[in-house]
């Protein structure tokens, strides 16, 4: 399985106290990924809009776990604005060196 890397994110890891009262930022950091993101918009039964779904590929040895903070840095090779999302959850895809991290935000 090959996934071209073309996106690049940046990631700031959180941990927690004993009683997930204070967090402490760490040092953010680069990562290439690989950014899927989906542009149709669905309503709830309110008729707000519910935020379409990101799906963010990563490499297998990236160091980020669930609660984690991710936001991407450029697209397609463009410089793009975009906020801080917390990590919700992550799913190994592929096997052995082929294999990434698919993240969802």
């Amino acid at each position: 399985m090959s996934i071209y890397l073309t996106d690049q994110v940046q990631i700031t890891s959180i941990t927690r106290d004993a009683n997930f009262r204070n967090e402490t930022l760490g040092t953010p950091f680069l990562s290439d990924a690989y950014v899927e993101e989906d542009d149709k918009i669905t309503y709830g039964s309110d008729g707000q809009p519910i935020k379409p779904a990101r799906k963010i590929v990563l490499p297998y040895a990236t160091s980020i776990q669930e609660g984690d903070r991710i936001k991407i840095i450029k697209k397609n090779g463009f410089s793009v604005i975009d906020k801080d999302r917390q990590v919700k959850s992550m799913s190994q895809i592929g096997a052995f060196g082929g294999s990434h991290l698919e993240v969802l935000s």
